[in-house]
């Protein structure tokens, strides 16, 4: 029962997290993902399920949160889980620059993803100045490691896995 109340409330405290830091903080053609930084945490350090579930969840909620093509989230956050999953065992989740590097590289992919879904069904908001499409993903590089830590001490509070630390 702790498990799940411990998924559902990062789901639901996750998803008004990142609502909140685009509506409130940021430029459009700007933002933290923080979802996906969660994923790739979740990835390293739970493995692919438990970070494919979260990202499927977290990218269905963030379609209907934000009125998208239902699925395409979902359908990235769980390949970016499955990802994270597969390369549990070769990054070290403790590496600054590991959440770092992936977490660039992660959202370098979801933009040209969502740039090109936005093509694909002919509803792609004005294109991106390339300076914010580049700039975006060393914001998100820059901020993992706090995010990174500010999930840690989720988990911590749960008290869920104490044998890994």
């Amino acid at each position: 029962m702790k498990y799940f109340l411990f998924f559902i409330t990062t789901l639901f405290l996750g998803l008004a997290f990142q609502l909140f830091i685009n509506q409130c903080i940021f430029l459009p053609g700007q933002s933290w993902s923080i979802l996906l930084i969660a994923v790739i945490y979740l990835g390293l350090r739970r493995g692919g399920t438990v970070a494919q579930w979260m990202g499927w969840g977290w990218g269905l909620l963030w379609d209907g949160a934000m009125m998208g093509h239902l699925g395409s989230h979902s359908l990235f956050f769980t390949l970016v889980g499955f990802a994270a999953g597969y390369l549990r065992r070769h990054l070290d989740q403790t590496k600054i620059w590991a959440q770092s590097v992936s977490a660039g590289i992660v959202v370098f992919l979801y933009q040209l993803f969502d740039s090109l879904g936005g093509h694909l069904f002919g509803t792609n908001a004005p294109s991106t100045p390339w300076v914010l499409f580049l700039l975006n993903p060393l914001l998100n590089a820059l901020i993992a490691p706090l995010v990174v830590w500010g999930l840690h001490l989720w988990v911590q509070v749960w008290d869920l896995f104490p044998n890994e630390d």
